[in-house]
């Protein structure tokens, strides 16, 4: 068996279609307006605050689990094009003369003792020099990556976790978050700029923002708070906007853009042995 690339590519393909199907299949059910969540707007006379809230939820239970199997499909081709990249690897070194095939693996590891716990198991029939490559992509090692997605994560540590979650536990955890909105009335934008405000503190002289708490789309969430300046309407809102049509996992995440990140990592692991090939 000749060494090759071309099966690791192909499973990042096979995850690339999972992934152009999700983003397809979200984009046609909120396409339909009857499946958008919506919000609205109270005045608490008691606390003087406008409140966007959610007062119109379809039900997504279904439309969440077949979006989380298919978020599943598609790490999990991500994860085994690193395992295959493992084999093929193992193929250079040995000649096509692999003595354990079953304990070739991809390690994903956390810490330096971990990683070297993985390496004496899972890569004793790759060189040297191909799993020096191999740590460097560690959980333990801050990857320099474009894309920002809220707070860092690592997109391999990432990969591994959801593919554990996804084959032996149970479906992965999708929502709909609320952090974004469409059509928003302008009262909606008042709230919003003034909420954001309200989370910009000085402390000793120097001013931080404490990031808004988003949650996850369910009728009668609030979305946000804020006490608007004397002469505000003191009406309530039926129609303060939709939620924008995305999913989202580990809060209000993107789920599409996540999967983008964790891929682009994988194609750069991959394309630092292409040298070898």
């Amino acid at each position: 068996m000749k060494p090759s690339l071309a099966p690791c590519i192909s499973k990042v393909e096979r995850a690339k279609e999972h992934r152009d199907s999700l983003k397809q299949y979200v984009a046609n059910t909120f396409a339909i307006e009857s499946n958008r969540p919506r919000c609205g707007i109270k005045f608490e006379r008691e606390t003087k605050q406008h409140v966007v809230f959610i007062n119109y939820m379809p039900n997504l239970v279904g439309f969440l689990e077949r979006c989380s199997i298919i978020y599943g499909d598609a790490v999990i081709n991500l994860r085994s094009s690193l395992d295959r990249l493992a084999f093929q690897l193992a193929l250079l070194n040995t000649s096509g003369k692999i003595r354990d095939e079953s304990s070739i693996q991809f390690p994903i590891c956390d810490t330096v003792q971990s990683f070297d716990g993985a390496k004496g198991r899972w890569l004793k029939e790759i060189g040297m020099k191909h799993i020096t490559i191999i740590e460097s992509f560690q959980g333990y090692h801050t990857l320099d990556e474009n894309v920002s997605l809220g707070d860092y994560f690592h997109p391999l540590s990432m990969l591994r976790d959801l593919t554990v979650i996804d084959k032996h536990r149970l479906p992965i955890r999708l929502a709909i978050p609320t952090s974004g909105m469409e059509a928003p009335h302008p009262l909606t934008m008042q709230i919003l700029l003034k909420a954001f405000a309200s989370q910009i503190v000085n402390v000793s002289g120097v001013y931080q923002s404490n990031p808004l708490q988003f949650p996850a789309a369910e009728l009668g969430a609030e979305v946000m708070r804020a006490e608007l300046p004397l002469g505000a309407s003191e009406f309530d809102v039926d129609m303060a906007g939709y939620i924008a049509p995305m999913i989202a996992i580990e809060g209000d995440r993107s789920a599409v853009a996540s999967l983008d990140k964790i891929a682009s990592v994988v194609v750069k692991v991959i394309r630092e042995f292409e040298p070898d090939f």
